[in-house]
């Protein structure tokens, strides 16, 4: 049996940060929203763990991928491998949760190639031993997120939304970017709940007025291109702005998908730029035949 998965990126509409923690993270509260960019995964068991990517460079060791292969098979005690070929759309560095979704991916896959039979529970657990976002990658939609991002809270929107992403060709490390915030004087803080209500209530003005990123200051002080990604989508129409995650790329909501792909086209010389759909799942998952790519 071979398998493809699609895993498709998050973005964050809105995102605060309330305090620094004694044991060194951070306690945030932010929106989750997966979109249509997406990663392709193709699996197939093999003797050993394998991880072969293509498109965009990706760092082998300590990869996600492999981490969570090698965190199911040790959890389930077997001794299966897979060869994995990972298809790389999603800008790395970006805030968007590539690796996230990859590694949630990987969870679902193997349990069913291998298969485990390990229950949801199970796999969220081990999500959340991989990283803060894993979890939400396993199911994907719209969720808010509290505490140190584990703390899930799943809705559904009434619209659907369309956003353009513009990635800066520099990158952004999560650790640098909470760094820094931890230095500032007055860092912003926006209204998670107001934007998570506008969401479910459909109210689109609401919704833009209370796009923000509590890390964007932090991250512009280490990344100038997030602030004239920015300007770029303000001066294309975007309805609102903000950094998604940790950076550096940024996202605007436009007026529908033609508005997007137009606005997306003038953002173009800023960095990578998108024109992205959200979306209510963040996997999908089929049987696929012949050679995996």
């Amino acid at each position: 049996m071979r398998l493809l998965a699609r895993a498709y990126a998050k973005v964050n509409p809105c995102l605060d940060v309330l305090a620094k923690k004694e044991d060194g993270y951070h306690e945030i509260d932010y929106i989750l929203q997966s979109i249509s960019l997406f990663d392709e995964l193709f699996f197939e068991e093999a003797a050993g763990l394998s991880l072969e990517p293509e498109g965009r460079r990706v760092p082998i060791e300590g990869n996600l991928v492999l981490r969570a292969a090698a965190l199911l098979r040790g959890e389930a005690g077997t001794k299966k491998g897979a060869r994995i070929r990972l298809r790389k759309q999603i800008p790395i560095e970006a805030g968007l949760g590539g690796g996230s979704a990859d590694a949630a991916a990987a969870l679902c896959a193997l349990n069913l190639l291998w298969g485990l039979k390990l229950p949801p529970a199970a796999l969220h657990e081990l999500a959340a031993r991989l990283g803060a976002d894993v979890p939400f990658c396993l199911r994907g939609g719209t969720a808010r997120a509290r505490g140190i991002g584990t703390d899930l809270e799943f809705f559904t929107p009434r619209e659907e939304l369309s956003f353009v992403l513009v990635k800066p060709k520099e990158g952004l490390l999560t650790k640098a970017v909470f760094a820094a915030w931890d230095g500032l004087r007055n860092p912003r803080h926006p209204m998670v709940g107001r934007a998570r209500n506008a969401l479910i209530e459909g109210d689109f003005e609401a919704f833009a007025g209370a796009m923000g990123n509590g890390l964007e200051e932090a991250a512009q002080g280490l990344c100038p291109g997030v602030g004239r990604a920015l300007l770029a989508l303000r001066k294309a129409g975007a309805r609102g702005a903000a950094m998604s995650g940790s950076g550096s790329a940024v996202l605007g909501l436009f007026d529908g998908q033609a508005e997007a792909e137009r606005a997306a086209a003038l953002c173009g010389d800023v960095g990578e730029s998108f024109a992205v759909q959200t979306r209510a799942r963040g996997l999908e998952i089929e049987e696929c035949e012949g050679e995996s790519g």
